[in-house]
């Protein structure tokens, strides 16, 4: 019970809040789990403590903490040092017993807390403790059993924490620091950035720290573009990140295995996946806020310290983190004990723990035995996915590596895997762009309610068409009673109304006989299982009261949030209507909503009062109901499933409703328009579709009154010549099926072939398009016939698949597309000849030769939609698919089908018109790789052994290392210097001269221990003599290493520097300034060049653009990775153009700013808006 346990703690130490020295006036918070206090300083600074995850405390929580804005500057600054991850599972006394002292020695002599902890371990205040240790039972023990064991788990953690601290000092010698230097160097050598989150320097891994290794979304070849789409990861710039969270000191796996059991591993080791902008988060705070379990508590965190996470989960992080935390070390330990493979080692596990629900008896298997792979790497520009650390035959394999490999594996495979028992899933014919769950209802369940699957919400918001066009297929399944058994929403704890209750729809007719699929009306009683016995009462339709009578024994049975049916009596007969039940409180009397219809969304808002003022007059009717409150799963045939899951569809509000109702409140949970059944068969729906359906256009549809639905534009071409149908592109396989597509066409297809590739239509009954879409097409089914033959039919001609389409069924009543038609296009080897037929249709028998690009569906003359026309441009001839002129397709008109070329892969397309690769445009795509840091490459490179003392020299200006370039500082001439801005502000300019003081200081500091080299930057003093302007500063990067070509061809050029120029504007430091080159002029990447300097000798990183600025960085941070980028050799080094020796042209600043908006848009970065008021001069 650990909110319970949290309570209890912070009410304990708010009575006893005396005991701690230099506390007072501590209070619960205004947030849940939060508390906050005053520090007894000079300004009396205000503390915020807030336990993001309370599910987590007393065992594994963690502190999130902040000071006041009155806070003193020193104990701000000390705060963002202090870390209770050092130390997790600190009870609250623990917590205030530890940090006043902490403060107190970081404000008074700057020692770290590892320092700070070491020194006062000893001296604790034995009063405090005696405290908390002198409870008596009746205290202690509260109201049950639980909390004793809470608390008795957390006195066993705390020794093991204790231990891990002293392990944690033991291991920071210099051998333990040569194994962890070793492992990340392993690493690094594999394929992967590295990078090293703590506090310490070179010795960082010796405390609390994090190991983050990334690989590019680019250099993930096995995974298409399709894929990457349907998987949320449009941007190939960023980072898949595996963040390894040492609470208490890096641990090598030896020292983990060694650790003890499993529970004892998992407080040394946490593990976190996440996507990011750049190699690893920017601080030790952001990468907490990966451990942290809701988006609430990152938002809690950005409110409190107005800084935002550089990161975000990807769309399976719930599910692998489970995976990684809780089974990683055990299949490692299995692996190491008996020389399995992954999939030895995986088995073995499902069978020890009982998750295959077979025999416990373990049978080996030669496939289990690991293959022997060559030690040697190369040095690879992607992770080899097939590599294996563990397979390695070393004797101290490196931990990060194979957490490293071992989540790849599972990410890039995951399709493959149950995404809440891991199991593999027994794929058969299944192909699946999505990944999904095993058989098991409980698998089901768990992904829909712990949300291991996508975000239905997200979905709604982004592709409501989409979604529409899910529900519909579902519907017209279930009414045509043509989904299959092992499709049925099974294992989701619905409470459903009994199938045996009568339902009509608004105007008093009676429903359809959903068992049977027939337009028959029928009104009789459906029964597989007892009925529920009806409850007579009274509702007044106008209030929507519900009113028990007053007699004995009618407890009320209702509570709020339960749903009912209600079956009203009158003259004519009987009328239903569902609802909502709101309060309780007034019983005998029941409030409720609304209510709700099956056949509400054809009509009007107005339809509740239609219904009342139609039927009924005021006052009290009689009447029964019957609750929501049988369990789906219990229904004992498929008619009365069939029957119930067409009846929560029918209820279920439009996709344009829920999309507004999410706009205004965020979910879909608790409104009173969609019950929790309905809701559940929705997430069903829609989760349960394993393939990439994306809008192509987004037809606008009018609401209430003349308004339209205002849907963002594709801005993709459609296929033109098919006015009236909407367009999705649509791909199905799993994610390597694209790269077995590939792979097919380049054996079947000789290399000098101009057409390798044809498109056919592929027609089928809009009752199979739900399975389609979840199983792929294959050819499992006889659904038509096979007279040509066994395999996947398509044909050349679209009115010969729509046909085998339009057969009849009814549509979702609630549906914007009411889709009367679905015809999809195929991407098809060309290689007719060795089809089984291919005349008059193809006849396909090998499914990897079959690729879906397109779907397209006809709404029914009913529909509302205003369908978008064809784009002009589509034809133009820049932006057109070749197609073999013999075998292309034709369309609804019988001309042959034009098809644009976004219809195929990025990869694929030709180097042709506007979507063909522009190299002004993508030049800097591979300069874009974020440079490793100065603060990892001293972690990973720098000597243990203290560097020697350097003696001052007093102003000693010139560079004393020779092995960089010689640096003077000189006079620059002909520089673009402007005058103060008409933005400036007073309060930036205050902040500017703060700033640039405080790079003067630092500058200084090496200017007098004549190590100005090792600083990279130099700033003159008097730079703003003439002008006086701060908001435009010149900056010059200097002492380049002579090892890199760019060094080696300034000193030849006779070059000093590279000069720099960084323009502010008044929103500084919450937006970024403009940094570009003026001089020298660079190689352009497209002619060999890198170094991160664009075309027009703007920068391209995504650290000064609004998406990856942060607004506590310093401008000494800012130029030294400014510098570090430049200096980096990834993917090319960068080199000096060679006219510039003899033109000595400058760049100019227009340039500049074209160079820049050219990048950010290429890679998706948000340009800021001020930028052309920063450069209005230009």
């Amino acid at each position: 019970m650990p909110r319970k346990a949290f309570v209890k703690d912070l009410n304990d130490a708010i009575e006893k809040s005396s005991s701690f020295k230099s506390i007072t006036n501590l209070s619960a918070g205004d947030d849940d789990g939060e508390f906050k206090f005053v520090f007894d300083d000079a300004s009396h600074s205000e503390i915020s403590v807030l336990v993001p995850e309370l599910s987590d405390y007393p065992e594994s929580h963690i502190y999130l903490i902040f000071a006041s804005d009155s806070a003193s500057p020193a104990i701000a600054e000390a705060l963002k040092g202090y870390s209770n991850a050092s130390y997790p599972g600190q009870r609250i006394h623990e917590l205030l017993m530890q940090l006043p002292k902490y403060l107190v020695e970081q404000t008074r002599t700057g020692e770290s807390l590892a320092d700070a902890i070491e020194i006062n371990d000893s001296d604790m205040d034995d009063e405090v403790e005696d405290v908390f240790d002198d409870q008596s039972p009746e205290e202690d023990s509260d109201d049950d059993e639980v909390m004793n064991e809470d608390w008795l788990e957390q006195d066993d953690y705390a020794a093991i924490s204790f231990q891990s601290m002293d392990g944690a000092r033991d291991q920071g010698s210099d051998a333990m620091m040569q194994q962890a230097r070793a492992d990340l160097l392993a690493a690094k050598e594999a394929g992967f950035k590295v990078g090293v989150l703590g506090r310490g320097g070179h010795r960082a891994l010796n405390g609390s720290c994090y190991v983050v290794l990334s690989i590019r979304i680019g250099n993930l070849n096995e995974l298409s573009d399709e894929v990457l789409t349907a998987w949320a990861l449009p941007d190939k710039n960023e980072y898949l990140q595996l963040l390894l969270y040492f609470p208490s000191g890096y641990k090598t796996l030896e020292a983990l295995q060694s650790a003890g059991n499993a529970h004892a591993r998992q407080q040394l080791l946490k593990i976190a996946t996440r996507i990011g902008t750049s190699y690893k988060p920017v601080s030790i705070e952001d990468a907490q806020l990966a451990f942290s379990a809701t988006e609430s508590d990152r938002q809690k965190y950005a409110k409190k310290t107005k800084v935002t996470s550089s990161t975000r989960q990807t769309f399976i992080s719930g599910s692998l983190d489970e995976l990684l935390n809780d089974r990683l070390l055990t299949l490692v330990e299995y692996r190491l004990r008996f020389g399995f493979n992954w999939t030895g080692a995986s088995d073995y596990y499902r069978r020890n723990t009982g998750l295959t629900g077979t025999s416990t008896q373990y049978v080996y298997e030669a496939s289990y035995q690991v293959q022997q792979v060559e030690a040697a790497r190369a040095n690879l520009k992607h992770a080899n996915l097939e590599e294996d650390e563990l397979a390695m035959g070393k004797t101290t394999p490196s931990l990060p590596l194979i957490a490293m490999q071992f989540m790849l594996r599972h990410f890039v495979g995951c399709t493959k895997f149950c995404l809440v028992c891991f199991e593999p899933l027994k794929t058969d014919h299944l192909e699946a762009m999505k990944p999904y769950v095993c058989e098991r209802g409980l698998c089901l369940y768990q992904m829909l309610a712990l949300g291991l699957g996508p975000s239905l919400e997200h979905e709604i918001l982004k592709q409501p068409f989409v979604v529409d066009l899910l529900i519909s297929f579902a519907y017209t399944a279930v009414k045509k009673h043509m989904l299959p058994k092992s499709m049925f929403a099974t294992g989701l704890a619905l409470n459903v109304p009994h199938p045996g209750a009568k339902f009509s729809g608004w105007d008093g007719s009676p429903v359809h006989d959903y068992r049977h699929g027939n337009a028959a009306p029928v009104n009789k009683v459906i029964t597989s299982a007892p009925a529920q016995t009806p409850r007579d009462v009274k509702i007044d339709t106008h209030k929507s009261e519900l009113l028990f009578s007053s007699g004995g024994g009618n407890l009320c049975c209702l509570r709020r949030g339960d749903w009912i049916v209600v079956n009203i009596k009158h003259g004519t007969g009987e009328e239903s209507a569902h609802y909502r039940v709101m309060e309780t409180s007034l019983f005998p009397s029941v409030q409720l909503s609304a209510p709700v219809f099956t056949h509400l969304s054809t009509m009007s808002k107005n339809a509740p009062t239609l219904w009342r003022d139609a039927k009924f007059g005021t006052g009290w009717l009689d009447c029964t109901f019957h609750k929501y409150e049988y369990n789906f799963d219990d229904l004992q045939t498929d008619g009365d499933k069939f029957h119930i899951i067409t009846l929560l569809l029918d209820l279920m509000p439009s996709v344009m409703e829920m999309k507004k109702h999410i706009e205004q409140t965020s979910t879909l949970s608790g409104w009173d328009r969609l019950s929790p059944a309905g809701l559940g068969v929705l997430r069903w729906v829609v989760a349960s579709c394993r393939s990439s359906i994306i809008s192509v256009d987004n037809p606008s549809l009018p609401l209430e009154g003349d308004a339209a639905a205002v849907l963002p534009s594709t801005n993709e071409p459609r296929v033109p010549g098919l006015d009236g149908w909407v367009q999705f592109r649509f791909a199905s396989g799993n994610p390597d099926k694209e790269a077995r597509f590939l792979a097919a066409i380049k054996q079947e297809i000789p290399s000098h072939e101009t057409y390798k590739t044809l498109f056919a239509w592929h027609g089928s009954d809009l009752g199979n398009w739900h399975s389609i879409l979840r199983l792929g097409l294959h050819y499992e089914k006889t659904t038509n016939g096979r007279a040509y033959g066994n395999g996947i039919y398509h044909a050349k001609d679209f009115a010969t698949s729509s046909g085998y389409s339009a057969r009849g069924g009814t549509a979702w009543p609630s549906s914007a597309l009411l889709i009367s038609t679905a015809v999809a296009l195929s991407e098809i080897v060309n290689r007719s000849e060795m089809f089984v037929s291919s005349n008059p249709y193809y006849v396909v028998q090998h499914t990897d030769w079959v690729q879906t690009r397109y779907l397209f569906v006809q709404p029914a003359p009913g529909s509302r939609l205003s369908l978008v026309s064809d784009d002009a441009s589509t034809t133009s001839s820049s932006v057109v698919l070749p197609q073999d002129a013999v075998k292309t397709p034709r369309n609804p008109q019988g001309k042959p089908l034009v098809l644009p070329i976004t219809a195929v892969p990025k990869s694929r397309r030709p180097n042709n018109g506007k979507y063909a690769k522009a190299m002004d445009v993508d030049d800097d795509f591979e300069t874009c790789s974020i440079a490793t840091l100065d603060e990892d490459h001293v972690v990973l490179q720098e000597r243990l052994e203290p560097e020697p003392v350097i003696p001052a020299t007093p102003s000693k200006r010139k560079l004393l290392d020779e092995n960089v370039m010689p640096f003077q500082p000189a006079e620059l001439k002909h520089l673009p210097l402007t005058t103060p801005p008409a933005y400036a502000s007073s309060m930036t300019t205050r902040r500017l001269q703060k700033d640039f003081m405080s790079s003067l200081a630092v500058q200084e500091e090496h200017v007098t221990a004549g190590t100005l080299s090792d600083l990279g930057w130099y700033v003159s003093p008097d730079q703003f003599g003439e002008t006086g302007n701060l908001y435009q500063w010149i900056c010059e990067l200097h002492s380049f290493s002579l090892d890199l070509p760019l060094a080696k061809e300034m000193v030849k050029a006779k070059v000093n520097s590279v000069v720099m120029e960084l323009r502010f504007h008044n929103t500084y430091p919450m937006s970024p300034p403009f940094v570009r080159v003026i001089r020298p002029r660079f190689l352009p990447f497209a002619n060999g060049g890198g170094g991160h300097v664009t075309l027009g000798g703007s920068l391209c990183m995504d650290m000064l653009t609004n998406s990856g600025w942060s607004a506590v960085s310093t401008i000494e941070a800012v130029l030294m990775q400014i510098r570090m980028a430049i200096s980096s050799t990834e993917p090319r080094p960068a080199r000096l153009d060679p006219a510039y020796e003899r033109t000595k042209a400058d760049y100019s600043t227009g340039e500049a700013v074209e160079a820049f908006k050219r990048a950010c848009r290429t890679h998706g970065w948000e340009v800021p808006k001020e930028l052309n008021e920063m450069v209005a001069d230009r």
